[in-house]
């Protein structure tokens, strides 16, 4: 699966992680623009975004996520809501579920007293191997720092144990690096490790193409990979990636924007993403 690539004074999904409801957090929310002009009405969520050949939907009902697909077949989130109307589960699946690789997985919310979003649990499947997977949330000040995932199972080949640590770092409100370390070893022993960094640097003023989902959602995206377009109110003009030390790739983004400051395309590499909102 591709993974996706989330101001000022609107409901920022770093904000705060006190108690929330799964609502879209800004569909309520005056307009607030940068060096656009004068427009008035709401915020606006993303609906499409066509990336090559491949077109991602977020759906929404009754103001709330229910489902997030692609139109190749690689990748599908269906999110269920509690009696208080917050997440409580999301089903689905990623990397093409017909594939070797494919992975379906069923995953739990758990909150605390106050209803912050602590824990992921649940299980995943991946080539007929069933793990289970414990995912935890760590703040600081009400801002996600750090997400953990273990993922266990047992198989023909032995006790197989994944590990999946993301650190957030932040410049101001915005993401400005992630450092991701992953681990799996057979029988205690180690088959494999990486770190992969990802640095974001030179952001717009304009608006984030995926703002306004709720945020336990938006933690939710760091279980499957580091999740950070959903971290930040402005856009990433630069992207820098470097595994274990490595020589950086590094991506320049090209936006366009709309009359009330949301991109409309960005163009990396020569190639376009284009985006239509709800």
């Amino acid at each position: 699966m591709k993974n996706l690539l989330f101001i000022l004074f609107s409901f920022l999904i770093i904000n705060s992680c006190g108690e929330s409801t799964g609502d879209l957090e800004n569909l309520n929310v005056p307009l607030v623009i940068g060096a656009g002009g004068g427009a008035t009405g709401n915020t606006k969520i993303v609906k499409t975004i066509n990336i090559g050949t491949n077109l991602f939907t977020y759906t929404v009902q009754n103001s709330k996520l229910i489902k997030y697909f692609d139109a190749n077949n690689t990748v599908e989130y269906n999110v269920n809501y509690n009696a208080a109307n917050k997440i409580s589960s999301i089903t689905g699946f990623y990397n093409t579920p017909t594939s070797t690789a494919g992975t379906t997985f069923n995953v739990n919310f758990v909150y605390n007293a106050s209803g912050v979003l602590t824990n992921l649990a649940g299980t995943e499947t991946t080539a007929n191997v069933m793990y289970n997977i414990a995912t935890t949330f760590t703040y600081n000040s009400g801002i996600i720092t750090q997400t953990s995932t273990q993922k266990t199972a047992v198989s023909s080949l032995g006790n197989i144990l994944v590990s999946l640590t993301t650190d957030f770092t932040y410049s101001g409100a915005n993401l400005n690096k992630t450092a991701t370390q992953k681990s799996e070893t057979v029988n205690a022993i180690s088959v494999g490790n990486t770190l992969t960094n990802v640095r974001f640097l030179n952001f717009d003023t304009k608006n984030n193409y995926l703002k306004g989902f709720p945020k336990e959602f938006q933690y939710f995206t760091t279980y499957i990979d580091a999740g950070q377009n959903y971290f930040s109110p402005n856009n990433y003009l630069r992207k820098e990636v470097d595994v274990n030390g490595g020589t950086p790739s590094v991506s320049d983004y090209t936006y366009t924007y709309d009359a009330d400051d949301f991109p409309i395309q960005y163009i990396v590499g020569g190639s376009a993403t284009s985006f239509i909102y709800q």
